[in-house]
């Protein structure tokens, strides 16, 4: 199984919100990591084909997406970042639906959506109505509905937000889990979503990628790129003034101020490779 982007472009008049992208997917799990406007969106669109290319391709097993058509989207299962429900529906009935809309017989999605709604720990309440989930119930009942039908591509758009940190270490885990067999596309902002869990990181600057390598790779690479400096609540703020992006982070010997920098700053103390992370790999790359 392998899904191959060559060359996709997106734009928008004169602006170009996905610039000649290029990517290889095979099983696993891939963390798509970027700000806000990157392109990460626009790139979960073109591949689920809610959006119209401007120039490129997308090639599932060779052969292009488009040819396929309903043949390709039943290999989906897609997890939108903007909820949208029938308020009135409970969480059993939103799925039967949303199973239904898949092409399921009524046995399997039947026993689908109850198992799904037990795997994102929402069994007890699947009687209950939408209008009356939190935001963080209705994020996990998104995802039971892109898992229906057994998808073998699945995509994931900020599938953490509004989750409790509890639901959001459970639901890493299963998506981790799916990863074994299955292309899991993660797009998010919240590198914690996907730095254990992810075989490939994918990094987007302005509707470009900008790097992609495992996890362990990109921390190497930003090696004497990190230094931390003692400071103090009081003399913190002459730092952040001179360096806005840094943080503010408690040691055993006090507080440190963390930069990331692409040049060696005089006075700092050089973080070691073991003690770099994929946050600091995102502030190298992408801020």
């Amino acid at each position: 199984m392998e899904l191959i982007i060559k060359n996709l472009t997106k734009k928008y008049g004169s602006f170009i919100a996905l610039n000649h992208v290029n990517m290889t997917f095979t099983p696993g799990v891939y963390g798509i990591l970027g700000a806000n406007g990157a392109g990460k969106s626009t790139l979960m669109n073109l591949i689920t084909d809610n959006l119209k290319r401007s120039s490129g391709e997308i090639l599932y097993n060779g052969e292009d997406i488009l040819k396929q058509g309903a043949r390709y989207r039943k290999k989906l299962g897609y997890m939108p970042q903007q909820q949208g429900f029938y308020e009135d529906f409970t969480a059993l009935q939103f799925l039967y639906y949303i199973g239904e809309l898949k092409g399921l017989n009524r046995a399997i999605r039947h026993d689908q959506a109850e198992e799904l709604l037990e795997q994102v720990h929402l069994y007890d309440v699947r009687h209950e109505k939408l209008k009356s989930f939190s935001g963080g119930m209705r994020q996990r009942v998104l995802l039971a509905q892109a898992l229906l039908g057994n998808p073998q591509i699945i995509i994931l758009d900020e599938p953490s937000a509004g989750l409790d940190p509890r639901e959001r270490v459970h639901i890493r885990n299963m998506i981790a889990s799916l990863g074994r067999q299955k292309i899991v596309l993660i797009s998010t902002h919240i590198v914690s979503d996907v730095e254990c869990i992810a075989d490939s990181i994918i990094l987007m600057k302005q509707g470009q990628v900008i790097a992609q390598d495992t996890p362990e790779a990109l921390i190497h690479s930003i090696t004497h790129h990190v230094e931390e400096f003692p400071c103090t609540k009081r003399s913190v703020s002459a730092l952040q003034k001179k360096y806005p992006e840094g943080i503010l982070v408690q040691r055993s010997d006090g507080l440190h101020y963390r930069i990331v920098t692409q040049e060696p700053i005089t006075g700092g103390l050089m973080i070691p490779a073991d003690h770099l992370n994929l946050e600091d790999v995102y502030m190298y790359y992408v801020k």
